[in-house]
């Protein structure tokens, strides 16, 4: 890391990811072998752990967190909808020293198949 960075930027981090991936899930109780699933869901969370920016060690501003929820309709084979929300500083590092808050909405696909 640059000298100049050292106490504005955050070298050291803690990354947690869950990922919730088709629900509902499969029953037994259901004996229908079309039964897809209609969301994921993936949470993601990021702790910056050293020195940086003079904030307590509880700071929230520490925390980045991210929520995707995607999609997937029974009509459509492959493609799938999401929407994500993100709390923490700029992810592509440009503004890092800014708080961002942002929200997305988008098309996906799983598996393409030719």
């Amino acid at each position: 890391m640059l000298e100049e960075l050292q106490g504005q930027y955050s070298g050291l981090r803690w990354h947690n990811t869950f990922l919730a991936y088709k629900l509902p899930m499969k029953s037994n109780l259901i004996k229908n072998k079309e039964q897809r699933a209609n969301f994921s869901v993936k949470a993601e969370t990021t702790l910056m752990l050293d020195n940086m920016n003079n904030w307590d060690t509880f700071n929230i501003d520490r925390l980045n967190t991210s929520l995707i929820v995607y999609y997937h309709p029974k009509f459509l084979e492959d493609i799938g909808f999401y929407v994500q929300f993100y709390h923490g500083m700029d992810y592509y590092n440009i503004y890092f020293q800014h708080q961002i808050n942002t929200i997305r909405f988008g098309i996906m696909t799983e598996v393409l198949r030719f």
